[in-house]
């Protein structure tokens, strides 16, 4: 709960909670104080009638969505955790149906390899994955083994790059050890005049979703080098690697 400023009263109800509250995932208990707050706190009341109507939207939506775009950016990301990105749960929902309706800007998936192999990048025809105006060239990926960075550590295995317009390229690094799979995605020379995107982790096998949102670690003259770094087990399977389609920094969500 977060402190009525200039009162002595009961804390203000935390958004991620009130959510919990609406839909019903919250224990008995709990519910009941939760139900008493909001009965006594008019600020409460009137925010929790709006996350509802916010969830109502979504739902509807969500549903409209699951029937006018692609089947396979709907069920990828439909259990999408964005818990470890910054932003409100409005926005970051806006974000999300915004990228189920436009399409992704970069599709890649990643098979690991079973034992005695390596991994290997498919590049397949995901024109049902991918905007039709993305800023990418899949068709002219290449593929190699080279050191990259993931953060300020070095990882050094398969590495796929992607041309893009201009000077732009897209790097997806992977480095397999016995109990632990790091995947690194990149963007070098992004224009700074856009919002960093969030990127996407699909374990094809279990269906969990990682989002994290790319982070900046170089600046050049009006370019970015962005980075997400994603954490996997090595028996996953295939993964798939979504990225964000483009936001200008003067759009709002």
């Amino acid at each position: 709960m977060t402190p009525t400023p200039g009162s002595h009263g009961p804390p203000h109800l935390e958004d991620a909670e009130l959510l919990d509250y609406l839909n019903g995932s919250i224990d008995s208990p709990r519910a009941a104080v939760i139900s008493t707050h909001i009965k006594d706190c008019l600020l409460c009341a009137g925010h929790s009638r709006r996350l509802l109507e916010l969830s109502i939207q979504w739902d509807q939506a969500w549903s409209t969505l699951s029937s006018t775009t692609s089947p396979g950016l709907v069920a990828a990301l439909s259990g999408a955790d964005l818990s470890p990105v910054e932003g409100s749960p409005e926005a970051l929902s806006a974000r999300l149906a915004r990228w189920i309706s436009k399409g992704s800007e970069l599709a890649v998936t990643l098979a690991l390899p079973d034992l005695h192999r390596v991994a290997r990048y498919i590049v397949p025809q995901t024109g049902d994955l991918v905007t039709a105006r993305s800023s990418f060239f899949p068709e002219q990926a290449m593929a190699g083994v080279t050191r990259s960075s993931q953060g300020g550590e070095a990882l050094e295995g398969p590495v796929l790059e992607i041309p893009g317009h201009g000077p732009l390229k897209a790097r997806i690094v992977v480095e397999i050890e016995a109990a632990s799979c790091s995947v690194s995605v990149q963007l070098d020379r992004y224009p700074a005049a856009l919002v960093p995107p969030l990127a996407a982790l699909v374990n094809q096998r279990s269906g969990d979703v990682q989002v994290r949102q790319m982070a900046i670690r170089r600046k050049r003259e009006g370019l970015v080098d962005l980075v997400a770094d994603f954490q996997a087990s090595p028996q996953a399977g295939e993964l798939l690697i979504l990225i964000e389609p483009n936001i200008a920094t003067n759009l709002r969500l």
